[in-house]
């Protein structure tokens, strides 16, 4: 590190470092089982970074996670041991001049305050362990390289977020804000639904179209329907009844003409019984009576029959008129209700359209009020910037900026210049950093820079062919 930028560094402490850990016990957790005897760590006083060194499977990574669940943060998914199916471990410090003790086992966590009286230990179990862990020790540190693991956007955001994880209040307002949003986000999605179909609705009726600021207007389809609609008889009754009356004169014309044909046709068997009989005239002659009795009669229907027709032979006609004018009251009925489907379709869609704006101000008021709680999560730091990407109008992806970069993307000695900015802005007390072996001078340097300065270092190292876990106190790195 340079040294011309440690003093700037060191002003940024934003809490007193008097955090001391006394002594780790484990019976029980992830990868370590220690069924014979518990394994416990007593820390020295002055040794600010702790190693944890051996080759993979020893429990370097167990021992880790383990801290940080003693410390108040979350647990991994396989923290209960395999072998004994269940874990125990439980963390002393010191903090503020009292003693405290942490423990964790599989259907509790719990925080203890020990005070000696008369020379007898006294505790008192602590309602709420983890928010008053919260105040006490506030969130702990990751490595660089953990952070820049951290590819998608609301991933970074947690990791900001995480270390504002001692103000519950601000959570839970981010909260209460986060699900307004959602609730007011789902019903925008309905009323863009709403309104798109609406609005195609609308175009399918060829009565209004859009102009280009969005205002509904009239097509001349409109004025063509109200003309027609304005020239069409009123009265309905009087359409329906000519209809019909229409229908059944024509109905009894057709009644008519069939009977006429057969008539026709009996008349036509009776004359040609009439020219058989003739043959057999002095056998039949009460036949050939009978049958002229029955021509005449005939003769006199079919006289009665031509003037039955004769006056309905306008009936076609009428028929005709009456069908046209009943085609065109059911066609102009339509046209009323397409042309007032439409204005209803406007009406809806005017009041769909108002309320996506009073939506998206809503949201825009959301996203504000978020971005304001964001940089209250944000540590003050120079150069970092959160995008929360809530908006269409974001240039940049959802995530965590430094000096316009985004972390995932920052360089190995900008990712530990902003993470050392973090740990003490956020007054990080305790940090954790897995598989230092690969860690450079530069980075080393840092890390004794922030031990030196009263943190709490846990570094985990691998060392082939060491099959036991070793663990080693340190004042600085070499």
């Amino acid at each position: 590190m340079d040294n011309n930028t440690t003093p700037e560094i060191q002003e940024i402490v934003s809490r007193p470092n008097d955090l001391k850990l006394v002594k780790v016990e484990i019976d029980s957790y992830a990868g370590i089982d220690a069924t014979d005897k518990a394994l416990v760590i007593v820390f020295p006083e002055n040794e600010k970074i702790t190693e944890l060194s051996g080759d993979q499977g020893v429990g370097k990574t167990s021992l880790m996670n383990g801290l940080k669940a003693l410390l108040g943060e979350p647990e991994p998914e396989n923290s209960i041991n395999q072998t004994t199916k269940n874990k125990s471990m439980s963390l002393e410090f010191e903090k503020d001049g009292e003693l405290y003790k942490t423990r964790l086992t599989k259907s509790a966590f719990t925080l203890t305050n020990i005070k000696e009286k008369d020379g007898k230990k006294m505790t008192s179990t602590i309602n709420k362990p983890k928010e008053m862990l919260s105040s006490l020790i506030g969130p702990v540190g990751v490595s660089p390289s953990f952070v820049k693991e951290k590819k998608s956007g609301e991933s970074q955001l947690e990791w900001i977020k995480s270390l504002a994880k001692s103000n519950p209040e601000l959570s839970a307002q981010e909260n209460a804000i986060k699900a307004a949003h959602a609730l007011d986000y789902a019903k925008r999605t309905d009323v863009n639904r709403d309104v798109k179909n609406l609005k195609q609705s609308i175009l399918n009726t060829g009565y209004y179209s859009f102009s280009d600021d969005g205002e509904t207007v009239h097509t001349p389809a409109v004025n063509e329907a109200l003309v027609k609609i304005a020239d069409a008889p009123e009265n309905e009754e009087v359409i329906q009844e000519e209809f019909k009356a229409a229908q059944l004169q024509f109905a009894e014309k057709n009644k008519a003409i069939s009977r006429r044909e057969q008539l026709d046709f009996e008349m036509k068997t009776a004359r040609n019984e009439v020219e058989r009989l003739n043959n057999e005239i002095a056998r039949l002659q009460a036949q050939v009576l009978s049958q002229n009795k029955k021509i005449a009669d005939t003769d006199d229907a079919i006289m009665l029959a031509d003037a039955y027709i004769k006056e309905r032979e306008n009936a076609p006609q009428r028929m005709e008129s009456a069908q046209q004018a009943f085609q065109n009251f059911n066609s102009v009925t339509l046209l009323r209700k397409g042309v007032f489907d439409a204005a209803e379709l406007v009406k809806t869609y005017k009041t769909k359209e108002e309320e996506q704006k009073a939506l998206n101000a809503k949201l825009d008021q959301y996203e504000a009020e978020l971005r304001e709680l964001a940089q209250q999560f944000t540590p003050d730091i120079e150069g970092l910037e959160i995008e929360l990407g809530n908006s269409i109008d974001n240039k940049r992806q959802m995530g965590v900026y430094y000096k316009g970069t985004n972390i995932a993307f920052l360089s190995e000695s900008e990712l530990w210049d902003l993470c050392l900015q973090v740990w003490k802005v956020s007054g990080i007390l305790v940090v954790f950093i897995e598989n230092s072996t690969s860690l450079g001078s530069d980075a080393m340097e840092r890390i004794n820079w922030f031990a030196k300065n009263g943190g709490t270092v846990f570094l985990s190292t691998v060392q082939r062919g060491y099959k036991e876990l070793k663990v080693t106190f340190l004042k600085e790195k070499q």
